[in-house]
């Protein structure tokens, strides 16, 4: 049995390891690089599949782990300066937490209701959500309202007025 396989900090989904401990993400054993901050957010959902929960965890060194949505949670999104996080709820709400962890310890404000937006459900693309560096504006993926189709009208034998105007 190979290392990978014996170690618990390395997660194997499809084509992709995950090695908590070195903090690489490889696919068929080809390292792939990481921002330290996604790395932290996909260990997140690749540890607790199907638990529906924002949580933040230091890396490296897994030192600490902090349960941040309340109420469930997925497609958590850092502002840029990473003083606030975001994230959906199950009811199509979004939410939003001030963050502190410089200097240590991490502390987070109990989360705050932003605006109801129903999305789009996302298999293809990262999420039905995204937010501005600045955390001020989102842009959110929303179904198109119930509209009624418009007629076609199909002409058929069309070059026959064309060839005879006045008939």
């Amino acid at each position: 049995m190979d290392e990978a396989a014996k170690s618990p900090r390395t997660l194997r989904f499809g084509a992709y390891e995950l090695d908590l401990r070195a903090g690489e993400l490889r696919k068929s054993g080809l390292r792939i690089r990481l921002q330290e901050q996604p790395f932290r957010v996909l260990a997140t959902l690749v540890e607790r599949p199907g638990e529906d929960q924002v949580y933040v965890e230091t890396f490296p060194g897994h030192l600490g782990k902090w349960q941040i949505s309340t109420s469930g949670g997925t497609d958590p999104m850092w502002r840029r300066d990473g003083k606030e996080l975001f994230y959906l709820t199950p009811s199509d709400g979004v939410m939003a937490v001030e963050v502190r962890g410089d200097p240590p310890p991490f502390r987070a404000n109990n989360p705050k209701p932003l605006f109801q937006a129903q999305t789009i459900e996302s298999y293809w693309w990262r999420s039905g959500c995204v937010v501005s560096p600045d955390g001020q504006r989102f842009l959110v993926l929303v179904p198109a309202g119930e509209s009624k189709p418009s007629p076609v009208t199909v002409v058929v034998n069309w070059p026959a007025p064309l060839k005879n105007p006045g008939k």
